[in-house]
């Protein structure tokens, strides 16, 4: 069987598991206002997505929220994963 366009194969699977997650601030309350901020907070999120096995296709930073485009493999995928990465990429004090 050869590959097919747009989808992964694995010795017993063929898949596509792409997710599109946007995490909002409390109050929406803009507080990624300046652009190292923006950076850092993109750079966090390619760090846990490299630890977890996640391919980031897109990554959005806005003052107020932020949008990812995300490709799991069906193995990495469970239900706090979108949890996991978000608690590490917010400090503490945001």
């Amino acid at each position: 069987m050869g590959r097919i366009i747009g989808f992964h194969r694995s010795s017993h699977s063929v898949f596509e598991c792409q997710y599109h997650i946007v995490w909002s601030t409390k109050y929406r309350k803009r507080v990624m206002t300046l652009a190292h901020e923006k950076e850092y907070c993109e750079q966090l999120l390619r760090r846990a997505a490299i630890e977890y096995g996640i391919n980031i296709l897109s990554v959005e930073v806005d003052d107020d929220h932020v949008h990812i485009y995300i490709e799991i493999p069906p193995q990495t995928i469970s239900r706090r994963c979108g949890q996991d990465i978000k608690e590490r990429q917010c400090p503490e004090d945001v």
